[in-house]
């Protein structure tokens, strides 16, 4: 084996334990678009532990983190209000992201599963929002 060969063997060999899949390939803040029929909502996002971290109008464009911690996602309750009408609650709840589960399979192994994408986040995603308030579904209890 030529000394390149082996020098881009280590270089691959290194690379894949010193990184995750889904931090390469995904990420771990995504640009939420919440959308409502009918438009010009106010709106209130707050996290799993109740702090706000957003409030506006929509349709909106908020940039959220999916993860909050190491293996704990980030899960949000957006509250709608409106002129005239009860309140109305939607989660926005993350999940496995796909390069986290299979990507790390077939690349990254242990570091990846247990370390890099749990510490970023990027293990989770997180799926924009669009309410019809004329007609919700059943309001979160």
């Amino acid at each position: 084996m030529t000394k390149l060969a082996c020098r881009a063997i280590c270089a691959l060999l290194l690379f894949s334990l010193l990184s995750g899949c889904a931090t390469i390939v995904s990420r771990s803040e995504y640009p939420i678009t919440i959308t409502s029929r009918p438009e010009g909502v106010d709106i209130t996002i707050l996290n799993r532990v109740g702090k706000t971290v957003f409030t506006g109008k929509t349709p909106a464009t908020v940039t959220l983190k999916a993860g909050a911690r190491n293996f704990v996602r980030e899960d949000y309750i957006v509250t709608f209000r409106r002129s005239g009408h009860p309140p109305y609650s939607a989660r926005i709840q993350s999940g496995l992201d796909g390069w986290y589960v299979l990507g790390n399979l077939v690349s990254a192994g242990p570091i990846g599963w247990f370390m890099v994408d749990p510490s970023t986040g990027a293990m989770w995603t997180l799926k924009d929002l669009d309410v019809n308030l004329d007609s919700p579904p059943t309001p979160l209890e």
